[in-house]
């Protein structure tokens, strides 16, 4: 602490804070010594009273609330609203042949056997490629300090209606409450397609996290093992166009889908949303897109907040009538 000064570099406003507050730094805590020279107490003492700061002011528990949403255990859940074929899928696919699934047969066996039909390729990789998004958020896990709200602001039910919409803004606060995110390069962002869309051979390890445990994974590594060498690389090539007009994707490694590690090797390099906090998951910004800026929420009244509150209004609207028509 030179001079006796403490520098505190970073601006936080609401909602991501209960008041606009400076923070020391965004990746940097202060040592426990000096903690308790500038403050008086020590970090757990404050938490203990529900005292921000020196100042003492109390957390209002009505405007930053503690919010964890459950991650999905298992397999995920399919979207719930019905994927629609993709026009950018060229019919070159509907020409590929596919081995069909094997199912088993038998007394114990219900008749319809809950098995995804993907025998037909212009039918199924639409699907899978819909499915995409709502799998990825459904496997997105919470930070291990009970005391801290989920990286997503999203319950369940939201995370199963995702489009892959949402992976071609610029605004992150549409999925995720808390974030790493980096300008990738042109290998990084081709290691995470081919990660999460892995060629014939290069699937994950059984060992590994999140990825056997999404429904569009298990469906699309079932379906390069069942047609040609030539047709799976033709297939992965339909599919990267459409991947690689998306503006976000997690920075994938082998053994997870979502890496939230700060002390490995690169971690320096991401930048923090909202700006103060230490950790969330990793996210690529497309290299495609590299004067994109990204931010939680667009700017109170701008156009792009005018139409989300729109779309929310809409939402809610359509919610109420189908209620009303049920009733």
């Amino acid at each position: 602490m030179p001079g006796q000064a403490v520098f505190l570099r970073a601006f936080v406003l609401p909602p991501w804070c209960d008041a606009p507050r400076l923070v020391y730094a965004a990746d940097r805590k202060m040592s426990d010594r000096t903690f308790y020279s500038v403050f008086g107490a020590t970090h757990s003492d404050l938490k203990r009273t529900r005292g921000i700061g020196a100042a003492g002011i109390p957390r209002p528990a009505s405007r930053n609330p503690l919010i964890r949403h459950p991650a999905r255990k298992g397999v995920t859940k399919s979207r719930v609203v019905a994927p629609v074929a993709d026009e950018q899928l060229t019919l070159a696919l509907s020409r590929i042949p596919v081995q069909a699934v094997a199912q088993l047969r038998g007394f114990d066996i219900p008749e319809e056997p809950d098995v995804e039909d993907d025998n037909d390729v212009l039918a199924s990789v639409p699907q899978l490629w819909a499915q995409f998004a709502s799998d990825l958020v459904q496997k997105l896990g919470n930070p291990r300090d009970a005391c801290s709200s989920s990286y997503s602001h999203l319950d369940r039910p939201k995370r199963e209606r995702l489009t892959n919409e949402v992976m071609k803004t610029r605004y992150l606060g549409e999925v995720f409450s808390q974030v790493q995110w980096v300008l990738a390069t042109k290998e990084q962002w081709g290691k995470s397609f081919r990660l999460l869309w892995p060629p014939v051979g290069c699937k994950a390890s059984p060992l590994s996290a999140h990825y056997y445990s999404m429904k569009y994974y298990t469906r699309w590594i079932s379906l390069m093992e069942r047609v040609s060498a030539t047709d799976a690389q033709l297939i992965r090539n339909e599919v990267q166009i459409l991947f690689n007009e998306l503006t976000w994707a997690p920075a994938a490694i082998c053994d997870r889908v979502w890496d939230f590690k700060t002390k490995n090797r690169g971690s320096d390099a991401f930048a923090k949303l909202p700006i103060g906090v230490v950790g969330g998951p990793k996210i690529y910004i497309n290299h495609r897109y590299r004067d994109t800026i990204p931010v939680l929420l667009p700017i109170p009244g701008s156009a792009i907040d005018r139409a989300r509150v729109g779309r929310g209004t809409q939402h809610a609207q359509r919610e109420e009538e189908e209620e009303s028509s049920d009733g």
